[in-house]
């Protein structure tokens, strides 16, 4: 008969048959009432557990054979490369469990004894280096967030090493407890955490140059900073800029404010030659309706001083 793995056995340990195949007509049993085992764990599933900081268990089960004399026989491992006793190093394999197979022989009599052998690894992972805490500043309402990747190490072999929020992600304004979870493959953990704060603070907005033949009349409300143009007499804003906004440091418009001179002509005339323009003529103190020769001139010249004049704005 071939025997086969106990019910009370886990799932993860093979249900193939325990004895070898070969054994010929040699008889398969733990007694034959001339040899037996007399100390030997059949059929149980033995755990060991890894030395601190080691990979290794040291494996060391009570087995003894007597022959149909009393006598004590020697005994042999089949079929593993487990030493009885001996190290037994933490792998995939021996984390599942090892069969082992011990054979005793009195003569032409075979005795076996069958068990398995398990390494576990009860030691969480250490953790070596973890990010630093971190004081931040934004003007937005978040801020993106790095930190230097924390450091594990195991003595069997580490699963993963994680934290709970992602590295360089928005953080908003506020004080966050970051967590970092270092596992191994035997489901052992460990873990820290480190502080991010981050903390809203308003850029202060720059001074605006005052412009020549000019100044600025401003107000200052919690989050906006506003100013007013205003030109000094016969000049106005260029290019219509009179309201100046700043808001976390930015101003608005961002051109330089100027003042440019004001028109000389009189109010509601534009700027036109005497020759298409009649009113020029009249309202003029300089330039008179008359085909004066040299009058026409200096209102010529007029013109052109102020194109020239506004062109340099």
């Amino acid at each position: 008969m071939t025997p086969t793995v106990s019910e009370n056995n886990s799932s993860n340990i093979s249900t193939e048959p325990m004895y070898p195949t070969d054994a010929g007509n040699t008889t398969t049993t733990l007694s034959t009432g001339e040899a037996i085992f007399t100390r030997c764990p059949e059929g149980e599933i033995l755990s060991f557990n890894v030395t601190p900081s080691s990979d290794s268990a040291f494996i060391d089960v009570d087995i003894e054979a007597i022959d149909r004399n009393g006598n004590v026989i020697n005994y042999e491992i089949i079929g593993s490369d487990v030493q009885i006793p001996g190290s037994l190093q933490f792998s995939d394999t021996s984390m599942n469990g090892i069969h082992v197979n011990i054979k005793a022989m009195d003569d032409n009599v075979t005795i076996w004894c069958q068990f398995f052998i398990k390494v576990r690894d009860p030691y969480p992972p250490t953790i070596t280096s973890r990010p630093a805490d971190q004081s931040l500043i934004t003007s937005d309402n978040k801020l993106a967030v790095k930190w230097e990747d924390p450091v594990a190490i195991d003595n069997t072999e580490l699963s993963s090493i994680s934290t709970d929020r992602v590295n360089g992600g928005n953080f908003i304004v506020g004080s966050y407890t970051v967590s970092v979870t270092a596992e191994d493959v035997s489901g052992n953990t460990a873990t820290c955490s480190f502080i991010v704060t981050v903390t809203h603070q308003q850029v202060e907005c720059s001074e605006l140059e005052v412009p020549e033949n000019g100044d600025f009349l401003c107000e200052t409300t919690e989050e906006e900073h506003h100013c007013i143009l205003q030109c000094n007499e016969n000049y106005h804003p260029f290019g219509q800029r009179e309201v100046y906004t700043c808001i976390n440091g930015h101003w608005t418009p961002s051109e330089p404010p100027r003042c440019v001179p004001t028109s000389p002509l009189a109010p509601g005339t534009s700027l036109q030659t005497p020759a298409t323009n009649p009113t020029i003529l009249a309202t003029s103190p300089t330039i008179t309706n008359t085909s004066n020769q040299s009058n026409d001139t200096s209102g010529q010249q007029l013109i052109q001083q102020y194109q020239k004049l506004t062109n340099q704005y």
